[in-house]
């Protein structure tokens, strides 16, 4: 429930404890642009979360990666993700979750799934867009057998988006 969760951060954003004014002001941004992004305000979402070289800049790869697929789904939705800051911002994070080798094997692999799996859709969804008869069977197949196959972080968004660009029955 979005009322709820912002809510949860109204009371709770003046006790966190542990986090630096820095590390408070991000996590609060961050979680200001999630519950635009699930309120579908993706312009606001996207203004409220901080650039990928200041979140990058966080020691926490979790909260890294939750900001980084919340930019890569922002990104998704103002059909931008090739631009230039998402395609730096895609690459950027990637590049870091491959290389950090706190997060545990798996953890990471699941990260990188998404970030590959969210492009894949991404040019099917660029090519629905140029042509509205476009023939995406062949990639949604793909997709699917990697969604079937795969674990991925956030993969209910990535399912979302897959049935969107499916054939309607």
């Amino acid at each position: 429930n979005l009322d709820w969760a912002e809510g949860f951060i109204q009371q709770f954003s003046t006790r966190l404890k542990g986090l630096d004014a820095e590390q408070t002001q991000l996590l609060l941004d961050i979680s200001w642009a999630a519950v635009d992004f699930y309120k579908g305000e993706f312009e606001e979402a996207a203004q409220k979360l901080p650039h990928y070289l200041t979140y990058g800049a966080s020691e926490d790869i979790y909260l890294y990666a939750i900001a980084a697929t919340l930019d890569v789904r922002i990104h998704y939705e103002l059909a931008d993700l090739e631009d230039d800051y998402g395609h730096a911002m895609m690459h950027a994070t990637s590049t870091r979750i491959r290389r950090e080798d706190s997060l545990p094997t798996p953890r990471r692999e699941e990260r990188l799934r998404f970030f590959s799996i969210a492009k894949e859709l991404y040019k099917l969804k660029e090519l629905r867009m140029a042509d509205r008869k476009a023939d995406l069977t062949a990639g949604l197949k793909k997709v699917r057998a990697r969604l079937d196959q795969e674990t991925v972080v956030d993969w209910e968004w990535l399912e979302e988006k897959w049935l969107e660009l499916s054939p309607k029955k």
